[in-house]
C-alpha cells in the first residue's frame, strides 16, 4: 500500500527543516515520535506553515497568548496535524512586547482566517497581510487599542469610551465568500 504523504515522524520533520529552513529554528522539542514543538523565528511562519499544509498536514488550531510577566513577549502559536501518522506539529512564535505583529498564514491556510482575527481582537497581535481583518470577536463599538485578553486589562474592564450601539459598515466580503447580515 502506498505511504500517506508528509514526514512519517517527529524527528524526520524537524531534521527536514534543520535543512529547507536553517535559521528558522530557535528551539525544537520532540516529547515523543508523535509530537514535535518548534519555536520559529518569526519571519519564518507563512513558509514554514505553508510547508505543513502542502506536505498534508491538516490545520488544527492557532491561539494568541500575552506572555509578557513571563517571558516578555506575546506568544502565537499554529497547530498542525498529519493525522495518517499520528503526528501533531505546533509552531510557536515569540513577538515582541513594542511590534506584536507576524505575517498572516490565512492566504495558503484559509482556516487559519478566523483564528487570526480572534488572537487580533482579544490579545492584539496583528496579522500582517491578513485578506479580511474586520473583527470577529469584540463589538463594533469597542474602542482600538483595547484587548480584553492582554494581561494588563483587568478581566472586568468595561472602556468608558464603549459604544454598545455603533455598527460598522458590513463592507464587501471576501472572494468565494456570502455576506449574511
Amino acid at each position: 500500500t502506498p505511504t500517506p504523504a508528509g514526514p512519517m515522524n517527529a524527528c524526520d520533520l524537524r531534521n527536514s527543516w534543520q535543512d529547507q529552513f536553517p535559521d528558522a529554528l530557535r528551539r525544537v522539542l520532540v516529547p515523543s515520535n508523535q509530537r514535535l514543538i518548534t519555536w520559529i523565528d518569526p519571519a519564518f511562519v507563512r513558509p514554514i506553515c505553508d510547508s505543513l499544509a502542502t506536505a498534508g498536514a491538516r490545520y488544527v488550531v492557532s491561539v494568541g497568548a500575552d506572555d509578557r510577566p513571563h517571558s516578555g513577549h506575546f506568544l502565537v502559536l499554529h497547530t498542525f496535524a498529519f493525522d495518517a501518522h499520528h503526528l501533531f506539529v505546533s509552531v510557536l512564535c515569540e513577538l515582541p512586547e513594542n511590534e506584536p505583529a507576524l505575517d498572516s498564514i490565512s492566504i495558503g491556510i484559509p482556516a487559519a482566517n478566523w483564528a487570526e482575527r480572534e488572537i487580533r481582537d482579544l490579545v492584539g497581535v496583528t496579522p500582517r497581510g491578513h485578506p479580511y481583518l474586520r473583527r470577529l470577536v469584540l463589538p463594533d463599538g469597542w474602542p482600538e487599542g483595547v484587548h480584553p485578553l492582554r494581561k494588563d486589562v483587568p478581566h472586568n474592564y468595561v472602556p468608558e469610551n464603549w459604544d454598545p450601539d455603533a455598527t460598522a459598515p458590513a463592507g464587501s466580503p471576501p472572494p468565494r465568500c456570502t455576506l449574511v447580515p
